[in-house]
């Protein structure tokens, strides 16, 4: 290994030969390709009628760097990062935002709310308090009085003293509500009947007023909508349960391992964990045994005899890898992390795992598998790897006479129609050499270019069988051995389910997967959680509005009404002067 290669005595730097192909490539360097010389005599010696350009020098890697080394950087020059948060944003297309500042009310905000309380409590006192001063005193002075009447008499009496106290009731409203005045003038205890009756007219009109505003007031109210935000701290997963769904509640933890509250518990078809693959079980020395007796006394290989030890050597090795891939894949997977800022809902949480997990299980684990496992194929193609049972290539001496060279010939499959030197995955079902000294074909077994290959193309049906298994261990003169059940797996039917195919679910019957949203919530660990809900007439609220809005608008209209009166009055006062100075003219 390691010596230049030579086309017909020239010299080509930077190429290599070596016992594989795949070594070769690797050592290889690329100057040759920099150098127009070197490329024309290649194109020279080849007999090509193209004309092929050197490689351009601008590359940041040097002349002589070698495969190895730019396999290593995966052959890329630069990584260009752009990140497009614009991109980005519109992907996320946010249908709302919203936020929330706690501020304190502004000092004549604050004034106006206590001046117009106090005016509302000092009114609302105004008008209840000669009725409790005057039940108070009633009831004081009440004494208990027994009748003697008789229960007609009495329903008489109390007949006729309600619709005394009702009559009464309504002249005593009407007087109060006639003689009220609000506009009273301390100053002037005894105003004359004209300022009086002012006085009594904007008091009218001063209700009517404050009655048609706050009317309004309370319908608008009633119809508006208010915001409320609430705030609840450190929630217990039951008060989060109860919260509405528009509750936000930021994690403490944004970064949650996988492990903590999502548990793995994969369960493998069962021939991995069977009697037909322990390598020191009965069935494994069985066929070794058989193996070695078809090779010492130079038997044909190419039957069940010489070939079941590899097939199920195959399976014992596929199987290996795919619990070591798998245990591997998931211990990664288990210590990677959920990042949420705030912490998902139930049905989120399961719609979101149920994603990550399938994501894992469907793409991530068997696409690694997958392509491990086709590369293991490819080398052993590309390499032109010989197997020692012949089973791809055998020898073949030509000119024995002369100088006995020796030649490789592919071997062919299919009645000849496959040939391994194009086609690695040639195969054929085996038989096996009955006691009779006829051939039986095994259900589902394949023979082929590769004992990989061959054991991919095959089925498991035999080791399902009772009766296929029967005629092995008579013919061979073993032990009966117990099938697989067939109840115990999900790949069917069995007798068409190739193993390339189990093995591109990875040898899985389940994968066991469970994930506990409790465990998350106590990972994620909320400090606060908030909510704003939009409520049409909320009691507190409402009613402290109207309170302070009454509040203001009394003390607003004891000023405005006045003044309009008086205005209103000397603008009639002079319309009236005017039309009766023209009448007299």
């Amino acid at each position: 290994m390691g010596i230049h290669g030579y086309i017909i005595g020239v010299p080509l730097s930077g190429f290599y030969t070596s016992v594989f192909y795949v070594n070769s490539l690797l050592l290889t360097q690329l100057q040759c390709l920099y150098n127009q010389s070197c490329v024309n005599i290649i194109c020279d010696r080849i007999g090509s009628n193209r004309n092929f350009t050197a490689l351009s020098r601008a590359s940041c890697f040097p002349k002589n760097v070698t495969i190895d080394f730019l396999s290593e950087r995966l052959f890329t020059e630069f990584w260009s990062r752009n990140p497009n948060y614009m991109g980005y944003f519109e992907q996320c297309q946010p249908h709302s935002c919203s936020y929330t500042t706690n501020q304190r009310r502004t000092f004549v905000l604050l004034m106006m709310t206590v001046i117009g309380l106090s005016f509302t409590v000092s009114i609302i006192l105004r008008f209840i308090s000669p009725f409790i001063t005057s039940f108070i005193l009633k009831r004081c002075q009440q004494t208990q009085q027994t009748s003697s009447s008789d229960d007609i008499q009495r329903d008489v009496v109390g007949h006729f003293s309600i619709r005394t106290y009702i009559v009464n009731m309504w002249i005593k409203s009407h007087q109060y509500i006639t003689t009220l005045n609000i506009f009273e003038n301390v100053d002037k205890p005894n105003p004359s009947d004209e300022e009086l009756n002012a006085q009594r007219k904007c008091t009218r009109a001063y209700i009517v007023v404050l009655v048609v505003i706050m009317a309004s007031v309370i319908y608008i109210t009633m119809l508006s909508y208010q915001t409320v935000t609430t705030i609840v701290d450190k929630p217990t997963l039951d008060e989060y349960a109860n919260l509405p769904k528009s509750a936000d509640c930021l994690c403490t933890n944004l970064s949650i391992p996988h492990h903590t509250f999502i548990n793995f518990d994969p369960q493998f078809h069962e021939v991995c964990k069977s009697h037909f693959i322990e390598l020191n079980g009965e069935w494994m020395s069985l066929l070794y045994d058989l193996y070695k007796d078809q090779r010492d006394n130079k038997r044909n290989l190419r039957t069940f005899q010489g070939m079941a030890i590899f097939h199920f050597q195959a399976i014992q090795a596929m199987c290996r890898m795919v619990i070591m891939a798998v245990n591997n894949e998931l211990t990664l997977f288990l210590n990677s992390t959920l990042t949420t800022v705030e912490i998902l809902e139930l049905d989120l949480f399961e719609k979101k795992i149920n994603a990550i997990i399938n994501n894992f299980c469907l793409n991530t684990m068997r696409s690694s598998f997958l392509y491990s496992l086709q590369w293991i194929r490819n080398m052993y193609s590309g390499n032109g790897l010989i197997s020692a049972l012949a089973t791809n290539w055998y020898p073949v001496i030509a000119f024995e006479a002369a100088i006995g060279t020796i030649y490789m010939k592919a071997q062919k499959y299919n009645l000849s129609s496959c040939n391994c030197a194009t086609m690695s995955a040639c195969v054929e079902p085996i038989s096996l050499e009955l006691n009779s000294g006829s051939n039986w074909t095994v259900p589902g077994m394949m023979i082929g270019c590769l004992p990989l290959e061959s054991m991919l193309e095959s089925t498991l049906e035999c080791i399902y069988d009772q009766d296929c298994l029967d005629t092995i261990t008579e013919t061979l003169l073993a032990k009966s051995i117990l099938p697989l059940s067939s109840a115990r797996t999900r790949f069917k039917p069995i007798n068409t389910t190739k193993l390339i195919t189990i093995a591109s679910e990875l040898f899985i019957e389940d994968w066991g997967v469970e994930f506990a949203y409790e465990r998350y919530f106590t990972s994620c660990q909320p400090k606060i959680c908030s909510y704003t809900l939009s409520e049409r007439f909320r009691i507190k609220d409402s009613m402290s509005t109207i309170f302070t809005i009454y509040g203001g608008i009394c003390i607003l209209l004891r000023f405005i009404i006045p003044i309009g009166f008086k205005f209103a009055y000397k603008c009639f006062s002079r319309r009236n002067r005017q039309v009766t100075a023209m009448d007299t003219t």
